[in-house]
């Protein structure tokens, strides 16, 4: 029971507060523990609340908005990471897109990985102004 999301709703949630769209029995988990005012998150999960696996943020693999690292635990099976990403450029840097920072993330060995998320891929055969 994970929901990955590319591109949530992120705002105010009232008081000043901001944050994700609230959903009963899920546990939201954004990608950084504590997110900048100036910041909104473009991957992040819900967990749905069960006593059989713990969800931890890998915050010590990736430390940002667009990139989020899970690694499930459930009983005696091989931990799984999730990768969630939403593939966008930083700044100017025509090189500095999710997926390259992605690239130069080390991922933990011998666990499984499953990589999810809006890869902002365009192709001319879906888009007539593919640039990348």
């Amino acid at each position: 029971d994970i929901l990955l999301v590319t591109e949530p709703w992120y705002g105010d949630i009232g008081n000043g507060t901001k944050g994700p769209v609230s959903l009963a029995g899920w546990q939201p988990i954004l990608p950084l523990p504590s997110v900048p005012a100036n910041i909104i998150p473009r991957a992040m999960a819900y967990i749905k609340n069960r006593p059989d696996f713990t969800v931890t943020l890998r915050s010590d693999l990736a430390m940002d908005a667009d990139i989020q690292i899970l690694q499930i635990n459930q009983g005696t099976h091989t931990p799984t990471i999730l990768v969630n990403m939403y593939n966008q450029r930083a700044g100017e840097d025509p090189s500095n897109w999710s997926s390259d920072r992605l690239f130069n993330i080390e991922l933990p060995n011998g666990m499984p990985v499953v990589i999810s998320g809006d890869m902002n891929l365009h192709h001319p055969m879906w888009s007539n102004t593919a640039e990348n």
